[in-house]
């Protein structure tokens, strides 16, 4: 049986409790995450902070009439002061289909890997999951787990794709794309032309990095609006790796882990009718065995 210790990542990637959340940004930056635990002492786990913690901090009464200073280090804020500290811990024997249960039980994009709970072993996050899906046989030793993946094998991505697509029009305010993303709890945004063609793809990351920029520096202005004087054709992704309804899910798999993107827009003639994110390929297998007992590697 395929237990979280088979894909978890590590070593991991932490920061300090006592670091500021410009190295925490730069961090998960240079090394493409979305998630980045903390630790006190090098080695106990105290948290875990993530593009949106970030982006809240950016927004908060901690930065207020702030930001400008802050990006020039005359203002210091812990990581300690915005990480969550309400954590999702498993042990590395849980059972891979479990782990998938857990996160989309919860609504969470990643698992922390731990032993006695705060002694931190790994990570598995939902590209961890989506890698599965083009696995080869050989390499899947589970049954539980290679039957998900050769059912998916042959299906479409139209199968998981989400077909009513949250989006916004080319010129919107980022600060309009900030709340919409928000409001219904997506970390990926198309754009799209008047005629429903995609044009750009923004993510929380972009918005994040916006906040944090040199462009959003202002000495007298309230830093709350420092983003509603950009558009989001300002900052959103026009290279853009998208699919068509016909493309199968381990296509799909090794054309989102290739080009290490965490979303596909699906276009079907040049109009967006759909996108897949990682979650959904965590959603596939979650749903393989939904009554399954949970249990542990052996």
């Amino acid at each position: 049986m395929m237990c979280i210790a088979d894909i978890m990542s590590s070593p991991v990637q932490t920061i300090g409790s006592d670091e500021d959340i410009l190295l925490a940004q730069s961090l998960m930056q240079q090394k493409h995450l979305r998630h980045l635990p903390v630790v006190h002492d090098e080695k106990q786990l105290v948290g875990l902070i993530s593009h949106r913690d970030l982006l809240k901090a950016a927004v908060s009464s901690l930065c207020t009439q702030q930001i400008g200073r802050l990006q020039e280090r005359e203002v210091r804020i812990p990581v300690a002061h915005v990480m969550s500290r309400d954590l999702w811990t498993v042990p590395p024997e849980m059972a891979l289909i479990d782990a998938a249960e857990k996160m989309v039980a919860n609504s969470i994009g990643c698992l922390l890997v731990t032993h006695n709970r705060y002694e931190l072993k790994g990570i598995v996050t939902e590209t961890d999951f989506l890698k599965l899906a083009w696995l080869t046989e050989v390499e899947l030793e589970d049954d539980r787990v290679l039957a998900a993946v050769q059912s998916a094998a042959g299906r479409s991505i139209s199968a998981i794709m989400t077909h009513e697509v949250d989006k916004i029009k080319q010129g919107a305010r980022i600060t309009l794309a900030k709340e919409l993303m928000e409001w219904q709890h997506i970390r990926h945004l198309p754009v799209v032309d008047d005629v429903g063609r995609l044009v750009g793809l923004l993510s929380y990351r972009d918005i994040l990095a916006a906040m944090l920029s040199h462009n959003c520096k202002a000495s007298d202005a309230d830093q709350e609006n420092a983003l509603g004087y950009f558009d989001v054709d300002d900052i959103m992704h026009k290279k853009l790796y998208t699919g068509t309804p016909k493309l199968s899910l381990s296509e799909a798999a090794a054309l989102m882990c290739e080009n290490k993107v965490g979303c596909l827009p699906i276009i079907d003639n040049d109009k967006l009718i759909g996108i897949v994110t990682a979650a959904d390929f965590v959603k596939l297998l979650s749903r393989s065995h939904p009554s399954k007992p949970q249990g542990a590697c052996g």
